[in-house]
């Protein structure tokens, strides 16, 4: 279950990054889930070196080649969507783009912009997809829950007609039944974010 919730925000927030080319390629897909576990991986490896040998330990431990394989393909499907967009003069609406305007000096490379959608994705996608996780998992564990929240959410579509800001804004039952979720699984303390 936490792996579909994670390919799905995996996929919106791709989308909301670099539009729909970048939410479909099943290879930045991939990188961008694994990353977040492979630096974690990486970096618990290089504890177990002295500090003084972790430079050169960097280069001969497997978990640290991940993450450098995760870079390079960062650097091989960003860089060229911006630099179509220097030569073609786009102008898309997503976070490469604003990222990309508020660049200055030495940070306005395509190069550097690859190494900040891993960051972003590292930062998004594991916490992101563990809210949703846990809420289901304590919905299943509270099956008396289910139908006066369908009935809720039944309500307000027949109130709405669809799902609405002021729809949701209805939805008082749903909303505490995810605010005690939360305040049960707390992101800091989640093993899913790492």
């Amino acid at each position: 279950m936490a792996e579909k919730f994670t390919r799905i925000i995996s996929r919106a927030s791709n989308r909301m990054m670099g539009g729909k080319a970048l939410s479909r390629n099943s290879e930045w897909t991939e990188t961008s889930i694994n990353f977040t576990t492979d630096t974690w991986l990486a970096s618990q490896r290089l504890k177990t070196f002295s500090p003084w040998l972790r430079p050169i330990a960097q280069y001969i431990i497997p978990e640290m080649a991940k993450v450098r394989s995760h870079s390079s393909v960062a650097r091989r499907i960003i860089c060229p969507i911006m630099e179509s967009r220097r030569e073609n003069g786009s102008n898309e609406l997503d976070l490469l783009q604003m990222l990309w305007d508020g660049a200055e000096g030495a940070d306005k490379t395509p190069e550097f912009l690859a190494y900040t959608a891993l960051a972003v994705s590292f930062a998004a996608i594991r916490t992101s997809s563990s809210v949703p996780t846990h809420l289901l998992y304590d919905l299943c564990a509270r099956p008396e829950y289910v139908d006066s929240l369908r009935t809720e959410v039944e309500d307000m579509l027949a109130e709405e007609g669809s799902f609405t800001k002021a729809g949701f804004n209805k939805l008082v039952k749903l909303d505490s039944f995810m605010k005690e979720s939360q305040r049960f699984n707390p992101l800091t303390l989640s093993k899913d974010t790492m």
